[in-house]
């Protein structure tokens, strides 16, 4: 009686901590044969790519394809042009009110004028368009790394800068470089004078951009200080820092390394265990013995019920 009842107590008092690190190793197990595997949305799409096989000669990867492709992307970079022309405008009818500058501007063909709110409203509007700006350019970036995967894989290795140039201008930063010269080979006063421009160039650019989002969140504060309409203003305000941590979040989501889970064990594991069952079992007989001795000793234990 006596040594039920402490087997009992011992249940209860250790019984939540052993389930607890129970379910955590068998979670380190389980990420051990599903791995974490962090890739960009281009890699996704190359693997993907890499097992397309078409059926017929209507959806081929080769030329033809490209030009489609490229057909759309210019269709798209079109709407990103205007957008940004008009985001421009409405960025510079901002910064010289922010610093009372008296000049005109024009907006769909209307010249712009100051009114109660006028602020507040171009913001939305531009933000909305920038919204829908990000949507574009990461349509024209899936497509661009369809492109760029067809040219790399199908084009031969001596045409591929040629039409790296001619689809994918805003990817080539590299001199041409031969492929059919081997005895050629860039100098070290070559390389530096490639590379150099390069960093100067790109820290010119993030300058440029920091000094443009720094003055919209100069105005965007001075609206916070001084609303024209205190409730909806601020609630403007509220709005347009949603809509830029929405961007930056989208960014992220479509042009950086993200987490996935990787089950191709799954699928070689079926593959095996069809064709090979002599392999399957030197591989995978024991892959869960681990699980099924620790299964057995919380049952033993009594910190798990008894199947």
């Amino acid at each position: 009686m006596l040594a039920t009842f402490l087997d009992n107590l011992r249940i209860l008092l250790f019984g939540p901590i052993a389930r607890f690190f129970y379910r955590r190793r068998s979670r380190r197990r389980w990420s051990r044969r599903y791995p974490i595997q962090w890739m960009t949305p281009r890699e996704i799409l190359f693997m993907d790519l890499e097992n397309y096989e078409p059926e017929g000669d209507v959806f081929k990867l080769d030329k033809a394809m490209v030009n489609e492709f490229a057909d759309a992307r210019d269709k798209l970079n079109d709407r990103i042009r205007r957008n940004f022309s008009i985001m421009f405008i409405i960025s510079a009818i901002l910064i010289t009110d922010y610093f009372s500058i008296d000049m005109k501007f024009s907006l769909f063909g209307v010249e712009v004028k100051k009114f109660v709110f006028f602020r507040e409203l171009l913001f939305l509007l531009a933000s909305g368009l920038s919204a829908h700006t990000l949507i574009i350019q990461n349509n024209v970036y899936t497509l661009e790394n369809a492109m760029a995967f067809i040219i790399s894989n199908k084009v031969p290795v001596e045409l591929r800068h040629l039409y790296g140039n001619r689809y994918l201008p805003g990817g080539m930063y590299s001199r041409y470089i031969p492929t059919n010269l081997p005895y050629i080979n860039i100098s070290r006063p070559n390389y530096w004078i490639s590379i150099v421009p390069v960093f100067i160039m790109s820290g010119a650019l993030a300058a440029v951009f920091i000094g443009y989002y720094y003055l919209l969140m100069r105005i965007l504060y001075d609206i916070w200080l001084h609303p024209s309409v205190p409730f909806w203003s601020r609630g403007a305000v509220i709005a347009m820092a949603i809509s830029y941590t929405y961007g930056l979040l989208y960014v992220a989501g479509t042009r950086f390394k993200l987490p996935y889970r990787n089950y191709i064990r799954v699928e070689k594991r079926n593959v095996m265990k069809k064709f090979w069952p002599a392999q399957y079992e030197e591989e995978f007989g024991g892959e869960y013995a681990e699980d099924i001795a620790d299964d057995r000793w919380m049952h033993g234990r009594g910190y798990l019920p008894k199947p």
